[in-house]
C-alpha cells in the first residue's frame, strides 16, 4: 500500500532528528512487525461484511491524521510509537481493502480485484517516490509531503462513505417485501 512509502521518508525523519541507525532499524522493525500482525489478525477481527466497511472508513481516517501528526515526530520514543500505530493501519487497510471489495463484487471477481487494488496501489508508489523526492529538495522536509498523503487518506475514507451508502442503499432497496397477505395471516 501507499502506506508503506511513508517508511521510506522515516529514515530520512530519523536521520534529521539524530537517530543512531540501530534505532532506526528498530523503529522500521516495529513498523514492519506490527503491519504483518496486523494482517494476520485482521482477517477474524471483521467478519461482519457491514462492518467491513465501516472499520475501514474508520481506519483510513485514523491513518490520515497520523500522517497529519508526522510533523510532531521527532524523538525515538515518538517514533516508535508512530511505527507501530501505522504498522497496524497499513496491515488493516491492505486487509480491509480487498475484504471490502470482494463483499462488493462477486466472488467470481475477486482476482479482478485484486489486480486493480495491486495496480492501482503501484502506480501510486510510481508517482508519489519521485514527487516527494521533489518536494523535500524544494522545502528540505517530507512534512508537506505527509500532508497531501493524509489528505488523500481523508478523500480515500470519504469515496469509501459514498460506496458504503451506494451499497447500503441498494441492498435497502432489493430486500423482499412483505406483502399485505402474509402479515394479515
Amino acid at each position: 500500500m501507499v502506506g508503506d512509502s511513508g517508511r521510506l521518508f522515516l529514515a530520512d525523519r530519523a536521520k534529521d532528528e539524530g537517530l543512531t541507525e540501530l534505532e532506526y532499524m528498530t523503529v522500521s522493525s516495529l513498523w514492519g512487525v506490527t503491519t504483518l500482525l496486523s494482517r494476520l489478525t485482521a482477517g477474524p477481527l471483521f467478519i461482519n461484511p457491514r462492518r467491513r466497511i465501516l472499520s475501514l472508513i474508520a481506519v483510513l481516517i485514523f491513518w490520515g491524521l497520523l500522517y497529519f501528526s508526522f510533523v510532531f515526530i521527532r524523538t525515538f520514543w515518538s517514533m516508535c510509537i508512530y511505527s507501530l500505530l501505522f504498522g497496524w493501519c497499513d496491515g488493516v487497510v491492505a486487509v480491509l481493502y480487498y475484504l471490502v471489495f470482494a463483499d462488493i463484487f462477486a466472488a467470481d471477481q475477486i482476482a479482478i480485484t485484486f489486480g486493480c487494488i495491486t495496480t492501482i496501489d503501484g502506480v501510486a508508489v510510481l508517482i508519489l517516490v519521485p514527487f516527494a523526492g521533489r518536494i523535500y529538495d524544494i522545502t528540505g522536509s517530507y512534512d508537506y509531503v505527509y500532508f497531501f498523503i493524509g489528505g488523500c487518506s481523508f478523500l480515500s475514507a470519504i469515496a469509501t462513505m459514498f460506496l458504503y451508502f451506494i451499497v447500503h442503499y441498494e441492498s435497502i432497496t432489493n430486500a423482499p417485501q412483505k406483502s399485505s397477505e402474509s402479515i394479515n395471516m
